[in-house]
Formats: C-alpha cells, sequence, structure tokens
C-alpha cells in the first residue's frame, strides 16, 4: 500500500483521504493498523498515533496495534507512552512475530528496563522461527545477564549458541 502512496502528489491525496475515512468509520480494527501502519511509513508519525490509537478502541486486544502504536511513540520521542505501549505488547496476547518482540527488547535494553527486555527476548526465543533467530535473543539475553554481573547465564547462553552452530 505504502508503495502505492509513496512519492507524488496523488499518494498525497489518496493517504489524506484513507485517513480521514479512517478516522472517521473507525469499523475495522484492522484496517485501521495498516492505515497506521501505512501512514508511519510515509513519516506521517501524528496521523499513524491517531489511527493507531483508533483501533485500538476498537479492539483493544489487536496486538499489532498496540505494537505499531509503541513504535510511533517512540519515533515521536515519547517515551513513556513508548515503554507503555511495548510492555502492553510483551505482556499481552502472543503475536507469534519474534521481530516484534526483538524489537520491544532493542527498546527497552536503550531506556535501561532490563528486567522488560529479558521478558521480550525470552518470548522472541520461543517464537523464534529458526536457530538463526534464536542464537540472536539468547545473545541479547547474555548482554543483559553480564551487564547484570551474572556472568554463569552469560557464558551459559553463549555457550550453547557455540554448541548449536
Amino acid at each position: 500500500m505504502t508503495s502505492i502512496l509513496r512519492g507524488n502528489k496523488g499518494g498525497e491525496n489518496a493517504t489524506k483521504i484513507l485517513y480521514e475515512k479512517a478516522v472517521s468509520s473507525g469499523r475495522d480494527a484492522q484496517a485501521l493498523v495498516i492505515l497506521g501502519d501505512a501512514c508511519g511509513d510515509l513519516g506521517r508519525y501524528r496521523q499513524a498515533q491517531e489511527v493507531l490509537e483508533k483501533a485500538i478502541e476498537q479492539d483493544p486486544n489487536n496486538q499489532a496495534a498496540v505494537f505499531n502504536l509503541a513504535k510511533q511513540y517512540d519515533t515521536l520521542g515519547d517515551l513513556a507512552k513508548a515503554s507503555e505501549h511495548y510492555k502492553s505488547f510483551v505482556h499481552g496476547q502472543r503475536m507469534g512475530n519474534s521481530q516484534w518482540y526483538d524489537d520491544a527488547g532493542k527498546f527497552f535494553m536503550s531506556t535501561g528496563e532490563n528486567d522488560e527486555a529479558k521478558i521480550a527476548y525470552e518470548i522472541s526465543l520461543l517464537e523464534a522461527p529458526n536457530e538463526v533467530s534464536r542464537e540472536k535473543a539468547r545473545m541479547k539475553l547474555s548482554e543483559i545477564a553480564e551487564s547484570e554481573g551474572d556472568i554463569i547465564t552469560a557464558q551459559g547462553l553463549r555457550l550453547r549458541n557455540a554448541v548449536n552452530r
């Protein structure tokens, strides 16, 4: 969708029309998530935020909306709201998308919220589709353990990665 809307005046008008219709109707939470994501991809972060908030109003359990809203708040520099929504995502219903949990973990590590980062990376490890993704999650968990002085856990995670290669 964003490739259709990107890079021309017609695209800007189309985005504006879709945005206005979505916000005014607010009927389908998943359509709002798609539009919110497209607005974010186009750099229209405030519009994305509004649309995703509408999606969550429609369906508070829509984890894609919660995750994407966290990303928008992070991009806009509202770290408190980003943290709130990333926490809601991580502690909500599982999505089966390990990359999203990795992204949440990165955010939490960057804000010093190591306990939340551990939870996000542990879920990522469980949801990972392949060994490369699991190795990546174990390395991040190892970094956190080492930063907290838990050298045994850090080394154990690294050893596990070495054994699986």
